[in-house]
Parts: structure tokens; C-alpha cells; sequence
């Protein structure tokens, strides 16, 4: 279970374009100074208003349907966003700005390979624009491909030596491949530029976090939330180094903070079921893991962890929860052999081996999740010296991109107290 949030890729990059001066464009001009200020709906309507008039040449009138259409974007209103780049593109085919926009408005959506598409034409058209590099890294960082979006962010960089968004972009990719050296050089970097850039701060924080080294990891948190107070995901990340110091209790300071910013952060109810848990606070636990659940239907994990809590916390219809959370899931790949040994439906030594079958290069992380999860099996059973040497058997893998390595650790903190 992967609680811990890795480096994010930046904000999207959608920035207007000036409209060239005529005599009819005041009501354009003032969606340009609305948006600006951050009132979108006021935007709108002002671009709207340019728009009906009906008195625009071509080339303005595709800048203003842009224009608009990324008011809506930042409204979150995507597809109306995608329809005003269609006119706009309609009216010139050459639009490379408004293609990439497009893309943003469908990667926003999810459709990533739309989104590509997208991308391309605009490369086509302008090859020599380094935001429509970064963007398509941006892509494709999101779609796992962290090789594809480095060779994005590398040829933004050759465009734009000191385009800081795309350093911060490429450390979080470099981040995800588990380069953290690599990735804090380009954080350094980025924030050489922009000392106030608070996402680089916050995935430097990151990448020291992976490394183990939690205190600079809350150092570079702490600066992020100098420049942004709410910054709903430095608050979740600085919990998370604190809870991977063993420090539960700030943790979840930090992870209330974070839902008070952000109600629905799906990965803060996640952390902070898990501080709650290994605080023994099993009851608090419980109903943050039912919530997160809820918020990610199908995934398995969750539903094990809200199992576990209720099963450490003594409540009979664990097991029963367990297996109507489950009902619609395929258990016949990982962790379903985890699933269907607490419902007494394989042995440990059959996890083990189902552990091992068919290894990828993620073998050693769930090799450890094994460990970890049959090592719970072991505490419910009262058999605490096998659990001790299984929770052993996690940190001796050394899998501490999981969450099962720090939980572990966890377990054996508080079987020594």
C-alpha cells in the first residue's frame, strides 16, 4: 500500500496570450484583466460578451475562444474548455498554443493519449516552444513513463536553460525512478531561480523523505508552507515524514491540516488511518480506512487495512467486512492471496509462494508486503515471536519505497516497548 506520496509533477502551464489591439476589443481586454486578478467567472463572461458581438477578425476571435477556454479549465470546466479550442482551431488549423491547451483540458480528464495527440501537433507546429515539451512530460509522467518524460524535460531545457518549471518536473521524474540525488540537483536548481517556488520545495522534501533524511525533509516542507499556508500537499507530506520518524501524533497535526485544506486528499485519510493505527488507535483508524475505501473503489488495499484495524481492535465482523468489501474483486493476483488468507482461505506458506510466482521488478517490495501482511496474520493468531521475525524480514529486504517497510518498523517499535 502506497501511502507514501511520491514527487508531483507542476501545475499546469496555461498562460493567455495577448489579443492584438482593434477597436472592438475592450470587453476582450477586460476578460484578460480578470482573469488575471482570478475572478474566472467574471473572465467568462467578459470573453463571452467579446465573443457575441460577433465583430471579431479570425485571428482574434481564436485567441478570445482560447482565452476563454482556459478560464474554464482553471474552473474546472473541461469540457466546455476542450469546445472553445475546437472552434478555435477550427478557425486556424496553425493554433499551436491552443492545441496544447486542449491537451492540458484532456490530460485533466484523463485521456492521456488524447492528450499526446494533442501535444504532438503542437511540437509539429512550433518545434522550438519548450512549454509543449514540458507539458507532454507532464503526460507522460503521469502515465508511468518517467524515461519519455525526462527526454521531454531535457529537450524544454535545451530550448530554455533556465526554465524552472521544468527542472522541478524533471526531479520528480528522476524522483520516481528513485534517483533522488539526481532529482534534488534539479529541485537545487529550480529554486536557484525561484527561491519562492514552493512546489520545488515540497518535492525536494520529497526526495529527502525517500532518502531517510526526515528532518531536511521537514525543513523543506516547512519553507513550502512559509510561501503557501495551504498547501494541502506539503501539509500531507510533512505528516508523512514525521510518521516515517515514528512521530505519529504530529502526523496526523499535519494530516487534519491537510483535510481541513482539502476534505477529499484521499491520500491524507490513507496516512492518517495509518498514524492512527500504529498508535493503537485502531476504532479512528478503522473509520479512516471505511473513507478511503469508499474513495477508492476496487483497490484492494484499503479494504485490507480496514481489516486489519477492525481485527486488532477486537470487532468481530472484521472478517465478515472483509469479504463484502471484496466480493467484486479478482483475487487471483497480488494481494488477493493476502485477502484470501484472513479469510482463512490459504495458509501463510502459500502467500509466500504466490509472493514469489511470476516475478517482476516490483519482486522484493512484495516479497515484503508477504512478510508484512502474514506477520499480522501472526499477531491476530498471539504468535508474537513469528511476527517479530517476520516484521524483520521486512526491513532486512529494505523495500522503503512501501509503506509495509515503515509500518514494520512500526510493529516491532512497539513489540520492544
Amino acid at each position: 500500500m502506497k501511502l507514501v506520496t511520491a514527487a508531483g509533477a507542476a501545475a499546469l502551464v496555461a498562460i493567455s496570450g495577448p489579443l492584438a489591439l482593434a477597436e472592438d476589443l475592450t470587453l476582450c481586454h477586460r476578460g484578460v484583466s480578470a482573469y488575471k486578478s482570478g475572478d474566472l467567472k467574471l473572465a467568462i463572461e467578459h470573453y463571452s460578451r467579446c465573443l457575441d458581438a460577433g465583430n471579431l477578425d479570425i485571428g482574434n476571435r481564436s485567441t478570445a475562444l482560447s482565452n476563454r477556454g482556459v478560464a474554464y479549465h482553471q474552473s474546472g470546466l473541461y469540457d466546455q474548455a476542450i469546445a472553445d479550442y475546437d472552434l478555435a482551431i477550427d478557425l486556424d488549423p496553425s493554433f499551436a498554443s491552443a492545441y496544447g491547451k486542449r491537451a492540458l483540458a484532456y490530460h485533466a480528464k484523463g485521456e492521456n493519449e488524447t492528450a499526446i495527440e494533442d501535444l504532438d501537433r503542437a511540437i509539429g507546429l512550433n518545434p522550438n516552444a519548450p512549454v509543449h515539451y514540458n507539458n507532454r512530460g507532464l503526460v507522460r509522467y503521469d502515465m508511468g513513463a518517467y524515461d519519455r518524460a525526462i527526454t521531454d524535460y531535457d529537450r524544454a531545457l535545451s530550448l530554455a536553460p533556465n526554465y524552472a518549471t521544468a527542472l522541478n518536473n524533471r526531479g520528480g521524474a528522476y524522483s520516481a525512478k528513485g534517483l533522488q540525488e539526481k532529482a534534488i540537483a534539479d529541485f537545487d536548481q529550480a529554486l536557484r531561480l525561484d527561491p519562492n517556488y514552493a512546489s520545488a520545495y515540497n518535492n525536494r522534501g520529497n526526495a529527502f523523505n525517500a532518502k531517510g533524511e526526515y528532518d531536511r525533509a521537514i525543513a523543506d516542507f516547512d519553507e513550502a508552507l512559509l510561501i503557501e499556508p495551504e498547501h494541502a500537499g506539503a501539509l500531507n507530506n510533512r505528516g508523512n515524514a514525521y510518521f516515517n520518524k515514528g512521530n505519529y501524533d504530529r502526523a496526523v497535526t499535519d494530516y487534519n491540516e491537510a483535510l481541513r485544506v482539502d476534505p477529499d486528499l484521499h491520500k491524507a485519510i490513507g496516512n492518517r488511518g495509518q498514524a492512527h493505527f500504529f498508535r493503537g488507535r485502531f476504532d479512528p483508524a478503522a473509520s479512516d480506512f471505511k473513507r478511503y475505501f469508499d474513495l477508492r473503489q476496487g483497490d484492494p488495499y484499503p479494504a485490507i487495512w480496514l481489516f486489519l484495524a477492525k481485527a486488532r481492535g477486537g470487532q468481530q465482523d472484521a472478517r465478515q467486512v472483509l469479504r463484502s468489501a471484496t466480493a467484486g474483486m479478482s483475487l487471483d493476483r497480488w494481494p488477493g492471496p493476502v485477502i484470501k488468507m484472513y479469510l482463512g482461505e490459504l495458509d501463510t506458506e502459500a502467500v509466500y509462494d504466490l509472493a514469489d510466482a511470476n516475478a517482476t521488478r516490483d519482486h522484493e517490495e512484495r516479497r515484503a508486503e508477504a512478510y508484512f501482511y502474514v506477520g499480522q496474520q501472526e499477531l491476530l493468531a498471539g504468535k508474537f515471536a513469528s511476527a517479530q521475525r517476520s516484521f524483520e524480514m521486512v526491513l532486512a529486504i529494505g523495500a522503503t519505497g512501501s509503506i509495509e517497510y515503515y509500518a514494520a518498523r512500526a510493529e516491532l517499535r512497539r513489540i520492544g516497548e
